[in-house]
């Protein structure tokens, strides 16, 4: 597409102007613009009874579906970190068990039972 001469610009303005000034160029777009939004409720309504979604269904269905595996990302972050978590007291109970039995043998050998 070619840029506008700057003589042709002011040209093109004025037209346009005159165009929508005009009560009956005025007139047939505001009917075309009617036309589409009847046309567009109409074709969201038989969707609508077809059981078919728009394309504003899918786009709602698709940012949900986002949110919803964002969510789902930070639960699993979550639950790594609750493994993480449960292996180190695994871990801290486990020597915490293992010094017990350590400190109980050294009691027994100093201290005879009766």
């Amino acid at each position: 597409m070619n840029p506008l001469d700057p003589l042709e610009k002011p040209m093109l303005t004025n037209l346009l102007n005159d165009i929508l000034e005009n009560p009956i160029a005025r007139g047939a777009i505001d009917r075309a613009n009617d036309a589409r939004d009847t046309a567009l409720a109409t074709q969201q309504a038989v969707l609508g009874l077809l059981n078919l979604p728009t394309a504003t269904d899918v786009e709602t269905i698709t940012h949900r579906l986002k949110s919803i595996s964002q969510r789902l990302e930070q639960l699993e972050d979550a639950v790594d970190n609750l493994n993480r978590t449960a292996t180190t007291i695994a871990s801290i109970s486990k020597k915490l068990t293992q010094l017990d039995q350590h400190l109980e043998a050294v009691l027994a050998e100093r201290i005879p039972s009766a």
